[in-house]
């Protein structure tokens, strides 16, 4: 799966489950200080990736993670 693709998805899901504007959503935003999210989304992101993605990163792997090009890397290995 490529970047782009993974790219997409998370786009999609911000914008469907999270009502984050597209416009605000780029590699290098913070999920929690641009885009606002906290936590516990980036847990739900992560879970509906995971579905789209049919593939388990585990939420552990997570505590790192701070922008979306942060999760797409776990996401394409």
């Amino acid at each position: 799966m490529t970047n782009e693709i993974i790219f997409n998805q998370i786009v999609e899901i911000l914008v469907d489950e999270f009502e984050v504007k597209r416009t605000r959503i780029k590699l290098s935003s913070s999920f929690y200080f641009d885009l606002g999210l906290d936590s516990l989304d980036l847990i739900d992101l992560s879970l509906l990736l995971e579905k789209q993605t049919n593939k388990v990163i585990g939420v552990e792997k997570l505590k790192d993670v701070t922008k979306i090009e942060d999760i797409i890397l776990l996401f394409q290995n």
